[in-house]
């Protein structure tokens, strides 16, 4: 019995560091999401983790974000909402 309690402790440990570590990412780094970039090369020098964020900082005036499920992304076609930024 103690050794399971162990354990488990171990493992909510364990769980609270991981996501104590996760990453934040502001992709295009200071460039921002915008056309021109080479996302692959700022990719590249990057390591991601499950878990980690990423940011798109993009001119809101100028674009719009909207989130899809696969098969709206595969039609090219979406019900949804587009997001404002804040």
């Amino acid at each position: 019995m103690a050794s399971s309690s162990a354990l488990i402790a171990l493992l909510v440990v364990l769980g609270c560091a991981a996501a104590a570590s996760a990453a934040t990412f502001t992709v295009g780094d200071g460039q921002g999401w915008t056309t021109g970039a080479n996302y692959a090369t700022w990719a590249s020098g990057k390591t991601f983790a499950v878990g980690d964020k990423l940011v798109f900082n993009y001119a809101s005036q100028a674009h719009t974000v909207t989130e899809v499920t696969k098969s709206e992304y595969d039609a090219c076609s979406s019900n949804a909402n587009d997001f404002s930024s804040s």
